[in-house]
């Protein structure tokens, strides 16, 4: 194998194959990235963890086609520092000879034969705008538990009904979020539903914004993106989603509307008096809301937003600092609107004004007043 290739392009297309090249890899192949070369003048790299792969392809003058598998993290390192000049690379005996200007490096080349087949896209369900779908994820993905225990509640539920929309939902069972994107749908296989694991969804995300539109493709065991030039997959988790559209109440007795960041602001500021624990007690007033933190051994502080009561009486409730931060920035709107019941109730953070289905909606379970068991928003449907 031999080819030249722009140092740039080389550089992007590690970059996004090294997403799914993992820390750990059960076997030492999997720490390589897989280069290959063809007659048309394409040059693909992809990295493999056995649950999420990543290829990109650019152009290249090749000489002689080929593959060949070296360390991808070593590789992209190396890539990096180089001047902005060709890059050739020529695979010959054990080694990948890379030369870029004045720059001469050798690599071990890693055994061919044990690298894993890649797996191929599953058939295409629709498309969606990268930009949004990624900004989707950013805000939902937080939400998503992390004990592998719990795998139902370590993914991201995507579902399509038919209505333009892609809905994305994660819950780790103390607080709620959805997204919708719109969705164009490929026909009737538009339709459909898939848990993808959080993790995964976020180290790709990262890199979805510039990619327009991508097309999504699913087959109820993997979920596929395809932005042209950058494909990715990912292993369904298998087991039952949490349903949380039940999860959201009906009806508020209270609802107040403040800054948002504002508030997630105050709250940042207080979060430092507090235990990993501990909750920022919110007093909602007619005026906005006050917020207190911290004891006597810890240290205390107050802070407060302007707001107006659009109805019911004041209340207070406790939440967790960072639940309530997350829920505030993911809106990506000047105003939120939050809804309480009681002050053990979950409380329904909203944009001002959003319309229904809402881009952005989060749902967060208070901290009770008294050191027992805090119920989960699932509790507080049944």
């Amino acid at each position: 194998m031999k080819l030249t290739v722009d140092r740039t392009d080389l550089a992007r297309a590690l970059h996004w194959a090294s997403r799914s090249i993992p820390a750990r890899p059960t076997a030492p192949v999997l720490a390589g990235v897989l280069i290959e070369a063809d007659t048309a003048g394409t040059l693909t790299l992809a990295g493999f963890d056995w649950d999420v792969s990543s290829r990109s392809e650019v152009g290249a003058e090749v000489g002689e086609p080929g593959r060949a598998v070296v360390s991808g993290r070593l590789l992209a390192d190396l890539v990096r520092g180089l001047p902005h000049t060709p890059v050739t690379l020529a695979a010959q005996d054990s080694h990948l000879h890379l030369t870029c200007g004045r720059s001469r490096l050798d690599l071990p080349l890693m055994v061919l034969r044990d690298y894993p087949q890649l797996p191929y896209l599953p058939p295409v369900v629709g498309t969606v705008d990268g930009a949004e779908l990624a900004a989707a994820l950013t805000r939902v993905t937080p939400c998503a538990g992390r004990d592998a225990a719990r795998p139902a509640l370590t993914g991201v539920h995507l579902t399509a009904r038919g209505d333009g929309l892609l809905r994305l939902a994660a819950t780790d069972a103390y607080r709620v979020a959805t997204a919708t994107v719109p969705f164009t749908p490929n026909g009737p296989a538009g339709e459909f539903t898939a848990l993808a694991p959080a993790e995964s969804l976020t180290v790709l995300g990262k890199d979805l914004a510039d990619s327009g539109t991508l097309t999504l493709a699913c087959d109820g065991a993997v979920l596929g993106l395809d932005g042209g030039t950058r494909t990715a997959t990912t292993r369904l988790l298998d087991c039952e989603c949490v349903k949380t559209d039940p999860l959201f109440p009906a009806e508020f007795g209270t609802t107040v509307r403040v800054d948002a960041a504002e508030l997630a602001a105050a709250a940042a500021r207080l979060a430092p008096l507090l235990s990993r624990e501990a909750p920022v007690v919110l007093d909602v007033t007619a005026d906005g809301i006050d917020l207190r933190a911290g004891d006597q051994e810890q240290g205390t502080g107050t802070d407060g937003v302007d707001g107006e009561l659009l109805h019911g009486d004041p209340i207070t409730i406790r939440l967790k600092p960072r639940y309530l931060i997350d829920a505030l920035t993911g809106l990506d709107a000047v105003h939120a609107d939050l809804s309480l019941i009681t002050p053990t109730k979950p409380v329904l953070i909203t944009a001002a004004d959003a319309p229904d289905p809402a881009p952005f909606r989060a749902l967060v379970m208070p901290i009770r007043d008294l050191p027992t068991k805090t119920s989960t928003p699932a509790d507080q449907a049944a």
